[in-house]
C-alpha cells in the first residue's frame, strides 16, 4: 500500500489537552504534591452529590490493570468523574464485541470522553 492511500488520523484538540492534564496530575503524584486526603474527601463528597444529579463527563478513558495497588485516579491525581476507567486482569482487551473494548466504546459514544 502506498503512502498516499493511507488516510491521516486527525487528533482532536481535546486529546492533547487531556494528555497534558494526565501528565500534570502524574507529575503532582510523583512530587507528592497531590491534594491531601482530607481535602479530597471534602471535595469528593460535594462532587459525588453533583455527579449523581448532573451525570458524569469524564475527559479521558483509561484501560488499566485490575491490580488494587495501582489506583489510576490517584496516580493521575484525578477526582471522581474525571476519568472513565476500565480495569482488566491479565492485560488482555479481548474481543471487539463486548468486554473491555465495548466498555471503552461506551465511554466514547455515551459519555463523549
Amino acid at each position: 500500500q502506498q503512502q498516499d492511500d493511507v488516510l491521516p488520523i486527525e487528533v482532536p484538540a481535546n486529546t492533547h489537552k487531556s494528555i497534558r492534564k494526565l501528565m500534570a496530575g502524574n507529575d503532582r503524584y510523583v512530587r507528592n504534591a497531590s491534594q491531601t486526603v482530607q481535602e479530597k474527601q471534602l471535595n469528593e463528597h460535594q462532587l459525588r452529590r453533583r455527579l449523581s444529579t448532573l451525570g458524569q463527563a469524564p475527559w479521558a478513558i483509561m484501560v488499566s490493570c485490575s491490580d488494587s495497588r495501582c489506583p489510576v485516579e490517584r496516580v493521575f491525581d484525578a477526582s471522581p468523574g474525571d476519568l472513565f476507567v476500565v480495569r482488566v486482569a491479565g492485560n488482555i482487551c479481548g474481543s471487539p464485541i463486548g468486554g473491555v473494548i465495548g466498555s471503552a466504546e461506551y465511554g466514547v459514544e455515551h459519555l463523549k470522553s
